[in-house]
């Protein structure tokens, strides 16, 4: 299981789809210097005593970055059954899009009705990390599914 190259690449795809939990995706400033953070659970916005206080829910964001972990992990232990963990490896190349386009949507939507500057955050690269590393392990698996095929042919 461990020595396929398909487990590592989906092991750290999961590994930076659970990076998205611990911060900041987005930092915005407005003229005034207060801040507005983008996390995976919504839009928080500093508060004049100092608090964070919710300004919008991420729930569609939410449910997908803590879907995307599972299904990696999922997918790890079908070694066996390649052909559903190809099929669970498509559909988190398509999570980690939808992710991506959502957050996109989020941002664009959020900074066209205040005027803020963006002071993004390491962690807004993980999807696209995640991305590719899931696309690195469904090449992966469909090249060790072509090499049991030639080999059941050899039989």
């Amino acid at each position: 299981m461990i020595q396929r190259i398909q487990t590592v690449y989906l092991l750290f795809g999961a590994i930076a789809s659970c990076l998205l939990f611990g911060g900041n995706y987005l930092m915005f400033i407005d003229e005034t210097g207060r801040e507005t953070l983008i996390k995976f659970s919504g839009i928080y916005q500093q508060a004049g005593n100092g608090m964070v206080e919710l300004i919008k829910n991420f729930l569609p964001v939410t449910a997908i970055i803590a879907l995307i972990p599972l299904l990696a992990l999922i997918a790890i232990f079908f070694f066996k059954n390649r052909k559903l963990q190809i099929r669970i490896t498509y559909s988190l190349i398509f999570l980690e899009i939808v992710l991506i386009l959502l957050t996109l949507v989020y941002v664009v939507s959020f900074t066209s009705r205040h005027s803020y500057s963006i002071k993004p955050g390491f962690i807004i690269i993980m999807p696209l990390i995640s991305l590719i590393l899931f696309l690195l392990a469904c090449r992966s698996i469909k090249k060790d599914d072509e090499l049991v095929k030639s080999y059941d042919r050899l039989r």
